[in-house]
């Protein structure tokens, strides 16, 4: 379990294999662990690296609202922390836009961007981010009890 240290708050991820690097972005309620198998199968071209998007899997959960351009600036100062001048960039849905965002603001950073299943059409993404943010959703997500949590791993297509 590795970490680094933003302005806001602690970022967990961990980092995987031998090469160039590349950054994997997952999306909306999930974490690094989806992109395992993934990281599995680039190890001896890649250094991959997954990280957790602050309020999500182990990362600190500092504020109760993040936005897209949060998360844009939680990459660029991984990349800066990891001394990662460059990198192709993969994300799953909300990482996918948050991946596209990124390659708009700071083109320097992405030698590609690579998108799954992502809502890139306006504002599709801010609905959900707003949601994310609530109380009540964030409680039933976050102290859902073991066996649920468990139930979700088993049965997710991820």
């Amino acid at each position: 379990m590795s970490s680094i240290v933003t302005d806001q708050g602690i970022v967990h991820y961990e980092a995987y294999g031998r090469g160039r690097p590349v950054i994997l972005l997952h999306g909306w309620l999930g974490s690094w662990g989806y992109w395992l198998q993934t990281m599995e199968a680039l190890k001896n071209q890649y250094r991959c690296y997954a990280l957790d998007f602050w309020g999500f899997g182990e990362s600190g959960k500092f504020r109760k609202h993040y936005d897209l351009n949060d998360f844009v600036s939680l990459v660029d100062q991984f990349m800066d922390r990891l001394g990662i001048e460059a990198a192709p960039i993969v994300g799953h849905s909300m990482g996918g836009t948050v991946a596209i965002s990124l390659a708009l603001a700071k083109p320097n950073r992405t030698r590609r961007v690579i998108v799954v299943g992502s809502p890139i059409v306006g504002n599709s993404l801010h609905f959900f981010l707003r949601l994310a943010g609530k109380p009540w959703i964030a409680s039933l997500v976050w102290q859902m009890p073991q066996a649920l949590r468990l139930g979700i791993r088993v049965f997710s297509p991820y």
